[in-house]
C-alpha cells in the first residue's frame, strides 16, 4: 500500500512539474514571438529612415548611412541593396556576405501589412536570421538582416531549462516555439 502511494505521488509530481514546465515554455514562446516582432519593427523603422532620406543607391554616402543605421539599431546586423534576382548590389558591411548560404529572393518574402514590405528567412552558415525587405523600386529592394539568435538568451531562464537540455527557438509563420 505504501509503495503504491509513493509511486502515485511520484507520478503525480512528475506530471505536475511537466505541466508547469510546458506552461512556462508556452509563455516563453509567446514572449519570444513578441520580441521578434519588436526587432522586425526596429528593422522596419531603420529601413523607413533610409527610404525617407532617399538612400537607395550604393554610393559612399548611402553605404555610410546604412552603416549608421546598423550602429543605431543593435538588432540589425547588415543592410543591403538587392535586385529582384536576389543579387546584392551593395551592403553596409560587404564582408558579411560570405556568411550567406543562398540568395535572398524578394518574391519569397512573406507579405506584411505594407505591400512594399516583406519578411524572409535568411540562411547563414550555422544559423538563420530574419530579413526585413522593403521594395524601393520596380527592380530593387533594401534589405535588413536581423539577428534572432540573441533572442533566446534574453528569454529562456537559466534555471531549470538551460541546464537540462539544449533549447532551440523556432519562429515560423503564424506560430513560434521553444524546443
Amino acid at each position: 500500500m505504501a509503495t503504491a502511494f509513493a509511486v502515485a505521488g511520484y507520478v503525480g509530481a512528475i506530471t505536475l512539474i511537466e505541466h508547469q514546465n510546458r506552461n512556462q515554455l508556452n509563455d516563453l514562446s509567446s514572449f519570444l514571438l513578441h520580441r521578434a516582432e519588436i526587432e522586425a519593427d526596429f528593422a522596419f523603422i531603420g529601413l523607413a529612415d533610409l527610404v525617407e532620406a532617399g538612400v537607395a543607391g550604393c554610393d559612399a554616402s548611402a553605404r555610410g548611412e546604412m552603416r549608421r543605421q546598423v550602429y543605431v539599431r543593435s538588432t540589425i546586423k547588415d543592410i543591403r541593396v538587392i535586385d529582384d534576382a536576389g543579387v546584392t548590389a551593395c551592403a553596409a558591411f560587404p564582408e558579411t556576405l560570405s556568411f550567406d548560404d543562398e540568395l535572398v529572393h524578394p518574391a519569397d518574402a512573406l507579405p506584411a501589412r505594407n505591400s512594399l514590405v516583406g519578411l524572409i528567412r535568411l540562411s547563414q552558415e550555422s544559423t538563420s536570421s530574419l530579413g526585413v525587405l522593403w521594395r524601393i523600386g520596380p527592380q530593387a529592394s533594401i534589405f535588413a538582416v536581423v539577428n534572432t539568435d540573441a533572442l533566446l538568451f534574453g528569454v529562456v531562464p537559466a534555471e531549470p531549462f538551460r541546464k537540462c537540455a539544449p533549447a532551440v527557438a523556432s519562429l515560423q509563420w503564424g506560430r513560434c516555439g521553444v524546443v
